[in-house]
């Protein structure tokens, strides 16, 4: 089974299909559970998501899931902790590899806050919202917290 990098549901659908010719039951398990959490998103928000919005609900699902691991280890349920393995080794297969990397969007933070000191003399907190508006304009998909942590040891 070839795996596609999924940007809308109707790839999910598409490869809920061919997953299920091909009897791919660990893949499909977890295509179902996208779709699932898609559809709820799409629901609550009350429109259909974009390449953007479908990649933001992987990138929560996995983030989700990696905490699970780490809960799961703490209390010794090595068996619990592996499915979830499984489950983010399927997830990634279908997350694009291309997403931006603090290395990529560092030095853009800098120019901006080089910038806020040149006008007001000093990084303030209140600059943190100004800075974090502008790279998730640019970078939609970078990890937010990741950003304002970075921000937060320059002041």
């Amino acid at each position: 089974m070839e795996f596609k990098k999924i940007t809308c549901l109707a790839d999910v659908d598409s490869q809920i299909s061919e997953a299920m010719i091909e009897k791919e039951t660990a893949v499909l398990s977890m295509l179902r559970m996208i779709k699932s959490e898609i559809q709820l998103v799409e629901k609550k928000d009350g429109k259909s998501l974009d390449k953007v919005g479908c990649i933001k609900v992987l990138m929560k699902m996995r983030d989700e899931l990696t905490g699970s691991v780490d809960t799961f280890v703490k209390a010794n349920r090595k068996d619990l902790a592996d499915e979830c393995f499984i489950k983010i080794g399927v997830l990634n297969l279908f997350i694009p590899n291309d997403l931006p990397t603090m290395d990529t969007v560092r030095p853009v933070i800098d120019a901006e806050i080089d910038t806020i000191i040149g006008e007001k003399g000093k990084l303030e907190m209140r600059d943190l919202g100004r800075i974090m508006g502008k790279i998730k304009k640019e970078y939609p998909l970078i990890d937010g917290t990741e950003v304002s942590n970075y921000v937060k040891s320059k002041m």
